[in-house]
């Protein structure tokens, strides 16, 4: 019973309590994994019970990686995903996960730092919604409905296409980062050069990140050039006037 073993092993990892409504694995290289409803739980002091949902997932993972710790996806497909991110008073985010393992590098079902996160050569999302919920104000929600990244290797640059809206506002993302392999190098700066666009306004980020999966210490530009800065402001609740130029 595969679906069984695979939800107390995640369970265990993530120290939170992981369902899924159904499991299949060819075995073979690459791996073949195809999951339908997979639930994991939110922290307990989370805001609803579920921090991530999803309809369906499609993975085919080398193996020969898995041996050095490192998933690597030569292809994964995700359906509806729904995930809520939001922190304690404390300020800890509850993609902090408390389970089993060492906090750096190795095998992870979900990387608890940029030493564990996977190798994704070709990634696409479909009809996501990701929530992060402030401390005060409206959520900031992120609904892509089309999302991609893609590599030639662990080496090689990334890229990443995405079309949707944040806060009801359309935009478009086009970005290329450093490699997965400088991603896991913690001892190095991962580069980032973002931009964000709408028929109104584009939002440019270029920098440099010690810690990119919490986006902190970080050392970028950004510029912004907008034709109605008011309604750029709205759509990050900012609440104020701005009807200039």
């Amino acid at each position: 019973d595969y679906r069984s073993l695979a939800e107390r092993k995640g369970s265990e990892a993530l120290g939170r309590k992981v369902t899924i409504g159904a499991l299949s694995i060819g075995w073979g290289d690459p791996l073949t994994i195809e999951i339908r409803d997979l639930r994991v739980a939110n922290a307990p002091w989370g805001t609803r019970p579920e921090m991530v949902t999803l309809e369906h997932l499609y993975a085919q993972i080398d193996v020969r990686p898995l041996l050095k710790g490192v998933i690597r996806y030569r292809r994964l497909d995700v359906t509806r995903p729904d995930i809520l991110l939001e922190r304690d008073e404390k300020g800890t985010g509850n993609w902090k996960f408390a389970g089993g393992g060492g906090s750096t590098g190795g095998f992870a079902i979900m990387p608890k730092d940029r030493t564990q996160f996977p190798t994704l050569l070709d990634f696409t999302l479909h009809d996501a919604t990701i929530t992060y919920r402030t401390t005060s104000g409206k959520p900031l929600v992120v609904a892509l409905k089309q999302a991609a990244i893609a590599s030639s290797g662990d080496d090689q640059p990334v890229t990443v296409t995405a079309d949707g809206a944040y806060n009801d506002l359309p935009a478009k993302i086009e970005a290329t980062t450093d490699s997965f392999d400088v991603m896991r190098n913690a001892s190095i700066p991962f580069g980032e050069d973002v931009k964000v666009t709408n028929k109104d306004s584009t939002i440019a980020f270029k920098g440099r990140l010690m810690d990119p999966l919490d986006f902190d210490d970080v050392e970028a530009a950004l510029v912004i050039d907008t034709k109605n800065f008011g309604t750029l402001l709205d759509a990050f609740d900012a609440g104020l006037p701005a009807a200039f130029p």
